[in-house]
This record gives structure tokens, sequence and C-alpha cells, in this order.
């Protein structure tokens, strides 16, 4: 329960107290009754599942009873820019009306007979409920995120409406402009996901007789786009942290037939990269192209320089799990060659810049106002978002013991944004069902290598070898920026107890 205060603004014609659903109150208005002509017997009696309320006493007073199973707190409102929020789950009455007493209920929710409890025998049985059942700990949520938002999105989705500008707008523009001036460099392109920006940025490099390399552990949206564009594509196998071999990939570099123009397709994974002057000094060396793909790895650097602006063109996706989400797909390019993101304007919109007139054969890979818009409000609390995944990170790795488990250890001039945190266990299908079980949900980033999927079985991944002994060993546990401290303990000790019952 708290006490909210209305802006009363006044002068000598009278009062007028406003109050805003978006900067005033806790939840979005949803219906609004008043109670008047009272008697002097008690009202109220019931409790609410579903629909939070705040009680203003717009004219008059009375006195309000809360009752939440542990404690009862009495409150006598009667100023009429005072109002009391009440929680889901609180006993409601109320008493002591004066002759003249309005109330005015505003409320969370529709009306719903079901939501209400009637009885206080049910009330304290489903209290109590509450109070003992374990809370689900579950890999990643936006719950608290998206509620967060919500009402500033709204009220932006609002404008959009309002002026019937849907697609590459204003918004647009104003998100790649903050996306670029984020990342420090000079070009960002919006497109419609992720996959989008790969397939874009690969064609805006103009080559004759491409190939592509990329990482064993790679997600199937690099394979999907050279499967598409026709074009071949070899892998590279990975290192202990689950990043590309710089080692190998030199081995590869050396042996390569002079025939094909290469394009190296990094994949910054769970947020981590590899050595990157180290990668540098090699592109320039072997002269092949580099795409960074760096979906999971929003606001990560290296030496203070952000994943996504080392190589010729970086590209993103918002995807809604992403640390910068979208409210459905979306992605970017980013760059500083002018031709390249010339081309990129160009392809996303049918091959176009100027209305009619096609410069290229291009395709519809635009991206939409509503995600420019929900996408420049979440960017300002990225780097917020990403320090606590960062606090969590550390907590796991000061706390977890290694017993029968190896934890991915920081990455000299790296930090990460944490997109995932991934262990590494033998007894990796035993410690997710345990852990399930204690209902804490973690997930598999991926199942299997890209390259057993049944439409990828002409690749050959045999020669990685560290991929094959890792990829049935690899577990992401809980991380995301609302995780609370409880849950976070709860989690490390039923990990570090069940794998220290395995030693």
């Amino acid at each position: 329960m708290s006490k909210i205060n209305f802006k009363i603004n006044g002068d000598l014609r009278g009062k007028l107290i406003a109050i805003d659903s978006e900067f005033d109150l806790p939840f979005d208005i949803k219906r609004i009754f008043y109670i008047k002509d009272l008697d002097n017997l008690e009202r109220g009696h019931h409790g609410h599942r579903k629909c939070e309320q705040i009680l203003v006493p717009i004219n008059g007073s009375f006195t309000l009873r809360l009752d939440n199973g542990n404690e009862i707190n009495e409150y006598y409102l009667d100023k009429p820019n005072e109002g009391i929020h009440i929680p889901l789950y609180n006993w409601i009455s109320m008493k002591n009306f004066s002759k003249d007493c309005i109330i005015m209920v505003i409320c969370s929710y529709k009306y719903d007979e079901d939501e209400y409890i009637r009885d206080y025998n049910t009330f304290l049985k489903e209290v109590n409920e509450n109070k003992n059942k374990i809370d689900k700990i579950y890999n990643f949520s936006l719950k608290e995120q998206t509620n967060l938002l919500k009402r500033k999105v709204l009220n932006n989705i609002e404008k959009i409406i309002d002026r019937n500008e849907f697609v590459m707008g204003s918004e647009v523009v104003n998100f790649e402009n903050k996306f670029a001036k984020y990342n420090n460099i000079k070009y960002c392109i919006g497109v419609s996901n992720g996959c989008s920006a790969l397939k874009i940025a690969l064609k805006s490099l103009e080559l004759k007789n491409p190939k592509v390399i990329v990482q064993a552990n790679t997600y199937v949206a690099v394979p999907l786009v050279c499967e598409e564009l026709q074009i071949k594509y070899d892998l590279i196998d990975i290192d202990d942290n689950l990043l590309l071999d710089l080692n190998k990939l030199e081995e590869y570099l050396q042996n390569n037939n002079k025939n094909n123009e290469l394009v190296l397709m990094l994949v910054h994974l769970y947020g981590n990269c590899v050595d990157m002057e180290r990668l540098l000094t090699l592109k320039e060396k072997y002269n092949f192209k580099l795409i960074e793909d760096t979906a999971q790895a929003h606001g990560s650097t290296f030496k203070n320089k952000k994943l996504g602006s080392f190589g010729d063109l970086g590209c993103f996706s918002f995807y809604p799990s992403k640390n910068l989400g979208a409210f459905g797909e979306a992605g970017a390019i980013v760059t500083n060659n002018k031709n390249y993101y010339e081309y990129c304007k160009k392809y996303r919109n049918y091959g176009s810049i100027e209305r009619y007139k096609w410069d290229i054969v291009g395709g519809n890979e635009r991206i939409d106002n509503i995600q420019g818009s929900i996408l420049s409000t979440k960017l300002e609390y990225l780097d917020e978002w990403n320090n606590k995944r960062r606090e969590i990170a550390r907590y796991y790795l000061e706390n977890l013991k290694q017993n029968n488990i190896r934890i991915l250890k920081p990455i000299k001039d790296c930090i990460s944004n944490y997109h995932l945190f991934v262990i590494i266990t033998d007894k990796r299908d035993e410690l997710k069902k345990y852990l399930e079980s204690k209902n804490i949900f973690t997930a598999i980033h991926y199942p299997k290598p890209f390259y057993e999927s049944e439409a990828y079985r002409h690749i050959n991944g045999s020669h990685c070898l560290k991929m094959e002994e890792l990829k049935d060993k690899l577990l992401s546990i809980p991380i995301y920026p609302e995780l609370k401290k409880d849950n976070l303990e709860r989690i490390m000790i039923e990990i570090n107890n069940l794998l220290a019952f395995f030693i």
C-alpha cells in the first residue's frame, strides 16, 4: 500500500486536479467508477485477484481499512488530491463516511466478478497459498521490463497512429541516428530483422566469387543466408571460450584457394569476442572482408570500442529476447563505409531511395516506425540493463563452485553484455532436469550444431573437434536485468548442491 499525491492547480476561479495515467499512476487505467449517496454502513468486504485500485475522496472523507493477511492498516482520507494504492490480495473495507462523501475508484482491470474474492476465509487461504508457493525462476523474462516501459511505449505509438506514419518514418530515422551515435559509427540502416541484416550486408560487398567462413557454433542465420544467396561457406572450429578459434582460422587462411573472395561472418556469441586486434591483423594480412554478427552483443566492447564497429559492416538483431529488443522483429546494419551504406539503404526498400526509381534489384526488408520508436525508448536503458547483467554474472563467477562444471571466464579486454551465461558440464541433462524440479528453468544454446539438422546435413562439421567435444555440455542459466538477489542465491545453492553430489 502507498499514498499517491496528485498535483493541484488553482486560482480565484477554482481548483483543477489532473490525474495522468502515464506519470501519476502505477498502472494503466482500465475502469473508473464513483461511490456516492452513502449511508454509514461499512462497504467493501472483498479482495481482488487481478485488479489493483486507487481510492480517492473527491469530496468529503472516509476511513479505509486494508488487511493483507499479515497486518491491518487504517487510513483516514479527506483530501481530493490524495489516494491510496491497493495492491492485489488485500481485504478492503470502508467506513465512517461523511454525508457529502464521494469516492472515486481507479482500476487496473476491467469488471470481472471472477477476480473478486467475497469470502474472507477463501481470501486467507489464497494469501497463504501465494505466500508458500515457490516462485518459478525463468531462464529469461521480459515481464518487468515491458511493464516498466509499457505506458511510455503506448504513448509514442498513439502519436504514430495519429500521424498515420507507419513505415520508414521519423521514428526510424531517429533510432538510426541514436544507434549510430551509441556505437560511435557513421551510418546505421534499420531493417526488418537480424537475418535480413546479414543478407543485405553480405550483398552490399558486391563480390564476384565470394566464400563465407563462420564458426561451427553459429546460429542458423548465417548458413541460412549463405544458402539463400547460393554462396559457399566453410566452418572453422571453436576455442575453449566457445568463440572462433583464431589459430584454426589462420591455418584455413594460409591454405585458402586464392580464387575465392573470403568473407568472415564473425559471431560475437553470448556477448563475448575474440582478440579483435589479432583478428584485424589477420584481416589485413589475408585481405578478407569482415561482417560482425552482433545479434547477442549490443553494447559489448573490446578495448572500449563497441562490437559491431570493427568490421566492414556490423549486423544486429532486435528480436525481443536480445539485450536491446523490439516488440517484434527488427534489425540494423552499421558501417563506416558510405558505399555499403547507400547499397543497404536501397536494398531494404526494393532497391530504391527515390520512389519508383530502382537502382538495384533489392528486397522488401524495411523496419516499421513503431519498432523504431520502441527501440529508441529502450536504447536509453541499454547500458543500465547491461550493467545489471554484469553484476549477475559477477555473482555467478564468485559463487558457483567449479565441481563438475566449467565457467567461461571474462575475456581479456572484452567487456561483455552477458546476453547469456553459459556453463559447461558433463552433467548437463541431469542438472537441467534437477533445476526444473526446483522451479528453476534453464536453456540450451544450441541443442545441436546447425549442421546436424536435416536441412544442413550436406555441410561437413566433423573436423570441428572442439565443437564436437562440447556440443552436449552447454547450459545457459538464468540471466536478465530484473533477476532478484534471493533468486540468484537459490540458483547458486541448487547448482552447487547437485554438482557436489557427483564428486
